[in-house]
């Protein structure tokens, strides 16, 4: 939903750049302006609220239909970004990149590591989606192996396609003159060329376009799974019997991403995604890790390790989940440290020390355990050392975010808590299910007896 907002808004807001400002001026006219404490937009953002209802009605006509024209819409998309990358570096000035600013700082990295890690953490939804993959598992021909290609792949795509248009733009002009809304547009109006704004405007659209497409293809097929297990209300698991969709989700989430894309700005919408979905990747970091050691959590009892613990412990059977929190708690104590002026103070240095040293030794208990023998057809890496790695990254992204997207994501959080304790946790198919297998468990073990 939030994913489907931000591009709705930004859509809206290109389009707008490009009228010069008549769609913002025509709607505050005839409608007026909105409280900005409260919706944190200046305007009722009619272009973004219709956008998204269109898309959503055409993931209502079906699977096969909405994915030809998304499949359309991604060709054109990449034939237009790599027009504009290419034109954009024949306009290439390293004097952008090595230019000192007013303050004598840099113009390639102005803002030092936080303000890198604070930019990072705000554009973090861009690698949002893989869970678009995921709940497309039913309708793959072998998910096993094309869902975790997909997703290397799309991984390997997003980002050097991010990295050649950024490195294009801040070589084409110095980053303080860019235009947040639509900054190849008006870079590309400064060198007069005419043909890169038109490719620029066709790919823009169609990226966006498609980018919503993702988004609210996903979205319906989240619900449906949940509703399925019956974690949220099951009429919104109903599928259309000529369309093969759940028509009731798209209808009830796609009425409500409309209603926020036109209420709410790009900024708040980006902070308040990009909190989310870090905090979604820190959860299948920490998942990873607790799946790994999940049937297997004793020690190895071979080898140096033996030895090494049990000095330390009699318990043969630590908890990995222990250590994890341990080292969770580590990470941020850590990094608290670092964004904050404690660090410049000698006990600020020294915490941030003891604190980092507290997570090396969790991560080193854990590792000492044995793994799970379960044989899977994909498996993590460098399990827990790159989940631990993912998680710190993360962790050092999500304090460095606002504290207004803290409180809308506390909100969000507890609507959700609401609904699985007066709902979910009633109605959960895993739940019965297990309810079922015990009282089977206990009636043979009584009739054993």
């Amino acid at each position: 939903m939030l994913s489907a907002a931000v591009v709705a808004r930004a859509w809206s807001g290109y389009m707008n750049v490009l009228t010069d400002g008549v769609i913002k001026n025509f709607t505050i006219e005839h409608i007026g302006r909105l409280n900005v404490n409260i919706f944190a937009a200046e305007y009722l953002d009619v272009l973004a609220f219709l956008i998204a209802a269109i898309i959503c009605i055409l993931m209502a006509t079906g699977a096969q239909g909405s994915t030809r024209f998304n499949n359309c819409n991604t060709v054109l998309n990449f034939i237009m970004i790599s027009v504009v990358t290419v034109i954009a570096f024949t306009y290439a000035d390293l004097k952008n990149w090595t230019a000192k600013t007013p303050d004598g700082s840099s113009s390639f990295f102005p803002y030092g590591i936080s303000g890198t890690i604070a930019g990072a953490s705000a554009c973090f939804f861009s690698f949002i989606g893989f869970d678009g993959l995921a709940t497309a598992g039913e309708e793959a021909k072998d998910p096993i192996k094309s869902i975790p290609r997909a997703t290397f792949l799309c991984m390997g795509i997003v980002t050097s396609v991010y990295v050649l248009m950024s490195a294009s733009l801040s070589l084409m002009m110095p980053y303080t003159e860019m235009d947040p809304e639509a900054a190849f547009v008006v870079a590309f109006k400064s060198k007069g060329s005419q043909v890169a704004v038109i490719a620029v405007t066709i790919g823009a659209i169609c990226g966006m376009t498609g980018s919503m497409f993702g988004c609210l293809f996903a979205l319906p097929r989240c619900v449906y799974a949940m509703a399925q297990d019956g974690l949220i209300f099951r009429c919104l698991s109903k599928v259309n019997e000529k369309t093969q969709v759940p028509v009731n989700a798209i209808a009830v989430f796609g009425l409500l991403t409309c209603i926020m894309a036109a209420l709410f700005n790009v900024e708040t919408l980006v902070d308040f995604l990009s909190l989310g979905t870090l905090m979604a990747y820190s959860i299948v970091a920490v998942c990873v890790i607790l799946l790994r050691y999940e049937k297997e959590e004793q020690l190895d009892v071979n080898g140096l390790r033996s030895k090494i613990l049990s000095k330390f412990s009699k318990d043969q059977n630590p908890r990995v989940s222990a250590a994890l929190i341990i080292l969770l708690f580590g990470f941020i104590g850590f990094d608290l440290c670092l964004i904050s002026n404690f660090w410049s103070l000698f006990i600020g240095k020294f915490v941030a020390i003891l604190c980092l040293f507290i997570s090396i030794l969790s991560l080193g208990w854990i590792s000492l355990h044995k793994q799970s023998t379960l044989v899977l057809p994909f498996q993590v890496p460098l399990v827990p050392f790159l989940p631990a790695l993912s998680l710190f990254l993360n962790t050092f992204m999500l304090l460095n975010l606002p504290y207004l997207a803290w409180v809308r994501f506390g909100v969000w959080i507890g609507i959700g808590l609401l609904i699985y304790f007066l709902y979910g946790i009633h109605h959960s198919v895993e739940e019965k299910r297990n309810k079922v297998k015990d009282l089977t468990e206990n009636t043979v073990k009584y009739i054993s007896e």
